[in-house]
């Protein structure tokens, strides 16, 4: 956090944004939030999924609803980033893409992360180092070694 007085090592600055504070609405200045009341009402809100048992909103599972209602409180600030497309059309072994049938498609190839669905879906394993990279190269220069035999 950034009010701690800790050497920190290998930490960038730009990531230090983990908050403590004594009432939400600290925490929401603290954290940027532009709209405190609305971040009241949504911890609000939560702590009344918590109380009825039943994630209504997003299917949460009960056993993890665990009420934010008593300080201090802590709160993390993040952006959204994209660092890579998670999945992509559907191809054959030789990367060429399939219609809806799952029939080639002739002449169009796709390869790395826009081609079939390496990652099982939306997420993308970030403990990986170069694991999009590495697809991307090594399935580019495959495809393009067969394509151009044609």
């Amino acid at each position: 956090m950034q009010e701690e007085d800790v050497e920190r090592k290998g930490v960038l600055p730009s990531f230090i944004n983990t908050w403590k504070a004594d009432t939400l609405e600290e925490l929401g200045k603290k954290m940027g939030v532009g709209d405190i009341d609305a971040f009241v009402e949504t911890v609000k809100r939560y702590n009344e999924i918590c109380e009825s048992g039943a994630d209504t909103d997003f299917g949460k599972e009960a056993q993890y609803l665990i009420p934010v209602d008593s300080a201090p409180y802590y709160g993390v600030s993040r952006t959204i980033r994209l660092s890579a497309i998670c999945t992509g059309v559907d191809v054959n072994k030789q990367h060429q893409c399939l219609n809806e049938v799952g029939e080639p498609i002739e002449g169009l190839y796709a390869v790395g992360n826009c081609s079939g669905g390496f990652y099982g879906g939306v997420d993308y394993p970030l403990t990986v180092g170069g694991l999009s990279i590495g697809r991307c190269y090594t399935e580019g220069f495959v495809t393009g070694k067969l394509v151009a035999s044609l």
